[in-house]
């Protein structure tokens, strides 16, 4: 009787462990948490670190960034047309220098009820040497109202088939937003949505 008892323990913790992983609201809690802290952590980086694109004068008076609440709707997996050609483009910047970026692929997403779709672009290597990722560069209807007027930028990782997740709570400025001195890359006329995308990070002050 008591192996039995034991076996039937074991399925029920089973049990619990399964639904505590496959249940939504706990997969979109972990979610929000993951995405507070790690708004949490770049505060910190802005607050106290060398790389920090704020003044040591805006440091001392730094509160934090501001953002959209979290809204997983803005989350999307976006179906991918591959471009056929290794054309890189050259990108004009708020500053003196111009940044290269391989057409990569065009991504086509359905959000607020609305057919939209974005080209994203691969990072040369000329431009940082480190492992190639995606930039999507982005303007949207709160451009230059609710968040910085020249838009705002995604980082995603290479995918491995034809879908891409892009998560506009990801969203954030360039540091261009924040001082002078930065050479931030223009977004193209092709990545400007006729929607409004209130989700990541607002405007600076």
């Amino acid at each position: 009787m008591q192996k039995f008892m034991l076996i039937g323990l074991g399925i029920v913790s089973l049990f619990s462990i399964f639904y505590f992983w496959s249940n939504p609201q706990n997969s979109q809690e972990e979610y929000l948490q993951k995405i507070r802290k790690e708004r949490q952590e770049k505060d910190e980086l802005f607050k106290k670190s060398d790389k920090s694109p704020l003044t040591e004068a805006d440091k001392k008076v730094f509160k934090g960034l501001s953002y959209f609440e979290i809204d997983p709707k803005y989350k999307v997996i976006a179906r991918l047309e591959y471009f056929k050609t290794d054309s890189v483009d050259v990108f004009p910047t708020s500053g003196t220098k111009k940044r290269y970026y391989k057409r990569f692929a065009k991504a086509f997403f359905r959000l607020n009820d609305q057919d939209l779709n974005l080209t994203l672009w691969l990072v040369a290597e000329k431009n940082l040497g480190r492992k190639p990722s995606i930039f999507l560069p982005f303007t949207d209807l709160t451009t230059d109202e609710e968040t910085y007027g020249a838009g705002r930028y995604l980082d995603l990782e290479v995918p491995q088939n034809q879908d891409i997740e892009i998560d506009f709570n990801k969203a954030y400025n360039p540091y261009c937003a924040y001082s002078d001195g930065y050479n931030c890359p223009i977004v193209p006329k092709e990545n400007h949505l006729a929607i409004k995308i209130k989700s990541g990070e607002k405007n600076y002050k």
